[in-house]
């Protein structure tokens, strides 16, 4: 598409997330002191901890099972701001929750993590970057009646599908892969707000060493990403939809 929006009168960014996939020797010789070690922000000293319920399950099993190794087992929140920190012995993530505070806040929190996580570890080590944004459509405001109201046609047997639907779709830009879900009400549990009716789900990650050897060649990747995230997600929204509900243009 040609000009992509900027900012939307109604944001419908629900969820944005950022996150890490780290190695370092001390998840050989002290995998228990990692998080800790993480943790130590004096920045952070101040926000909610809560352990995660996968924290219960000793680290020598975690991380030799592919489907923990990369769970977090600390949440550090700050409730004021709707931002979360999520730390395991092989991950580090940032969150922003609710109402989306913009890009550049979302910068400055990768930036403060990737910082803090590169300096806490002698040999932190990034093998994944991913970046993951939610959006839930409401028809009051986003002027989407349903999920068939985005700019997209499934078809079945020659015959376009009329129903509630969820469908996943990968799209490979450069470096980085998307996977792009869209769903609709009946098949997203708890969907918040409850009024949405459509719900868009974009996964984004690079393992391309390029783009993770440091905190600035990551910010570089996430600034790519983000641009390659809007452009697949006001793909799905008709032009006509877009003159109503966007507020400033790039």
């Amino acid at each position: 598409m040609g000009k992509i929006p900027k900012k939307l009168i109604n944001d419908s960014i629900v969820d944005a997330v950022f996150e890490v996939r780290f190695e370092s020797s001390e998840q050989v010789t002290a995998p228990n002191l990692i998080v800790g070690y993480l943790a130590g922000n004096s920045d952070w000293k101040s926000r909610v901890k809560a352990k995660l319920p996968v924290s219960d399950i000793p680290d020598q099993f975690r991380m030799s099972d592919p489907n923990l190794r990369h769970q977090a087992t600390l949440e550090l929140a700050d409730p004021e701001s709707n931002q979360s920190i999520k730390l395991g012995e092989a991950v580090a993530s940032t969150s922003r929750q609710g109402e989306y505070p913009g890009w550049g806040t979302m910068v400055r929190d990768i930036s403060e993590m990737l910082e803090h996580s590169f300096k806490a570890l002698e040999d932190f080590r990034v093998v994944r970057v991913g970046m993951r944004y939610i959006n839930v459509l409401v028809p009051d405001i986003h002027f989407i009646d349903d999920v068939h109201s985005l700019n997209f046609e499934l078809q079945v047997g020659g015959t376009k599908l009329e129903d509630e639907l969820n469908i996943n779709f990968k799209r490979d830009i450069g470096s980085t892969t998307h996977t792009v879900r869209i769903a609709s009400k009946a098949f997203v549990k708890a969907m918040n707000p409850e009024s949405g009716v459509a719900l868009i789900d974009i996964d984004s990650w690079s393992v391309d060493p390029k783009d993770i050897e440091t905190p600035s060649s990551i910010l570089n990747w996430a600034e790519k990403a983000h641009i390659q995230e809007k452009e697949i997600f006001f793909s799905l929204i008709p032009e006509a939809v877009l003159t109503d509900i966007v507020k400033e243009w790039s």
